[in-house]
């Protein structure tokens, strides 16, 4: 299992947002979410959330680390494109 945080970096609000069937619920624009424990298998998750009133789904990627955050930008609202950019979080 791996620590998940999403940072919502649109200026959109972001409505039932999970990552790997871990529910996030609402991330308003510019806000960041609790961690979370999530399980990817092979390292990939599947992202699911509603932005603008349209249902979006994309993929990340486990950084390889204990704790990391999810940067999630909308790139195309219009064809449901994300940018994800995880951010491993150093651990002591």
């Amino acid at each position: 299992m791996t620590q998940i945080r999403i940072h919502n970096a649109s200026t959109i609000d972001y409505k039932n947002v999970s990552v790997a069937g871990q529910r996030y619920g609402d991330i308003a624009a510019g806000a960041t979410s609790r961690s979370i424990s999530v399980p990817l298998r092979f390292r990939y998750g599947i992202v699911r959330l509603t932005a603008a009133g349209r249902r979006i789904n994309g993929q990340t990627l486990s950084s390889g680390g204990r704790k990391s955050t999810h940067r999630i930008d909308i790139a195309d609202l219009d064809a449901g494109h994300l940018t994800i950019e995880v951010v491993r979080e150093r651990t002591e």
